[in-house]
């Protein structure tokens, strides 16, 4: 029978854990051959590539063994709850021109969140429909403004994230 591996992932405030299944592809049978829990690191990304890196390791399996990888996190979550001092504001860049300005970036936060939040937006044409075929072209000119703005602004030593989202994203 043929197998494939899955790894799951849950990076929680306090720790991190990883399980790898084998799947029978006939039979459908589902077994753990490996699990890591690991402490969550400060820089998250890094402690999700070591906690799979090991269980990995356990299973004596490659990445490239991996078909599909599935991760969750609160961490998101647990920052907004409890309004973290690290929230960044966040600028958002809309691949879709007037077809995205319908709702608003933080639209839908809570006012005191999205006053901390907002960092601002800009709708930029371009992008693709749902099914993958070209919507508008992209307006590299306005893209190229967007940036500028934003590297003015880091220039006066504002800290901000950026997130570019298409429409259907």
């Amino acid at each position: 029978e043929m197998f494939r591996y899955d790894v799951g992932v849950d990076v929680g405030g306090t720790n991190t854990d990883v399980a790898i299944l084998k799947r029978g592809a006939a039979s459908g049978s589902i077994q753990v051959v490996a699990s890591q829990k690991q402490t969550t690191t400060p820089d998250v990304a890094s402690g999700v590539v070591d906690a799979v890196r090991a269980a990995l390791a356990s299973a004596k399996l490659e990445p490239t063994d991996l078909r599909n990888a599935f991760i969750g996190t609160t961490q998101f979550v647990n920052a907004l709850v409890e309004r973290a001092p690290s929230l960044a504001r966040v600028v958002v860049v809309r691949l879709g021109g007037c077809g995205c300005s319908g709702i608003k970036p933080f639209e839908t936060l809570p006012r005191r969140l999205r006053e901390r939040v907002d960092g601002g937006a800009f709708n930029v044409d371009g992008g693709f429909t749902y099914s993958g075929s070209p919507y508008l072209p992209l307006d590299e000119i306005a893209l190229g403004a967007a940036v500028a703005e934003l590297q003015q602004r880091r220039c006066k030593g504002e800290t901000f994230s950026v997130v570019v989202t298409g429409m259907f994203s």
